[in-house]
């Protein structure tokens, strides 16, 4: 029926309009209409006696002029009629040349074709279950592994962030520490520098000071050596004169090597 609704919706005809008698003239399943019409169960009836089917019928009724109230009551009459199997009831009677035992049996679709068709259509919405099931899956298997290496790629992310922060933290605590190393170097030479500030005039006074004991400290280990010389010499026998020029020689190379080794 709602395959029937969609053909009378998409070529209604307007009320009242007149038949085509140059189509019917062509079509040996339209009879000439006659003035008064039969009525539109009739006519369905005879149509499918005649082996019509559906379109062909709304064709026909409606190149006849039947309206589409008409003919959706004819079909939908007979239809129940022929279920039922009782005779259509018609307010003429019935058409010219057509009586109730003359009439076939409506045409009814064979219900092995529809099982087959619902099967069918069953498969196909199975199929297409099942192929949306598996483009899912699909979809989500490659989704879960994108997420995967997402979280895997910011996890490297982070770990590489990490070490950057720590070699900048560890390149500031040697710029810290250089720093400071500097800073320590320049006091320790600082520090230096003014001992030596400090050093230098004790150096000065040190030498000069030596300069000033040093000759009288020769001078006086000189005369000491010449007085224990002469001690000796008083105490030890008078040997001739040669032997007394000899000390006296070697007395004064002596003091002449010991004046310089002080010097020295």
């Amino acid at each position: 029926m709602f395959k029937l609704f969609g053909h009378l919706k998409k070529d209604k005809p307007s009320d009242g309009q007149p038949a085509n008698q140059n189509q019917n003239q062509g079509n040996p399943s339209a009879p000439q209409q006659a003035p008064n019409r039969p009525h539109p169960e009739d006519r369905v009836a005879y149509l499918v006696s005649q082996g019509l089917a559906e379109p062909e019928i709304i064709k026909v009724l409606k190149d006849e002029g039947y309206s589409f109230q008409e003919i959706d009551s004819g079909i939908t009459n007979v239809l129940k009629s022929r279920v039922s199997n009782e005779p259509p009831v018609s307010a003429y009677g019935f058409g010219e040349g057509a009586q109730p035992e003359d009439l076939a049996p409506v045409f009814r679709p064979n219900p092995q074709e529809v099982v087959r068709e619902e099967a069918a259509a069953r498969s196909k919405a199975a199929m297409i279950e099942e192929m949306e099931e598996i483009i899912e899956t699909l979809i989500e298997e490659k989704l879960s592994g994108v997420l995967d290496e997402l979280d895997k790629t910011e996890k490297r992310f982070a770990e590489v962030n990490e070490k950057l922060r720590q070699v900048n933290e560890r390149i500031l605590a040697l710029e810290n520490q250089e720093k400071n190393t500097d800073a320590s170097q320049a006091e320790k030479i600082n520090a230096v520098g003014q001992k030596e500030e400090n050093i230098e005039p004790r150096i000065a006074s040190l030498e000069k000071a030596f300069k000033d004991i040093v000759p009288n400290l020769v001078e006086s280990i000189r005369e000491m050596r010449e007085t224990v010389a002469s001690l000796r010499r008083r105490e030890a026998p008078m040997p001739d004169v040669e032997r007394s020029a000899e000390e006296s020689s070697g007395f004064e190379a002596e003091k002449d090597n010991n004046k310089s080794s002080i010097f020295d």
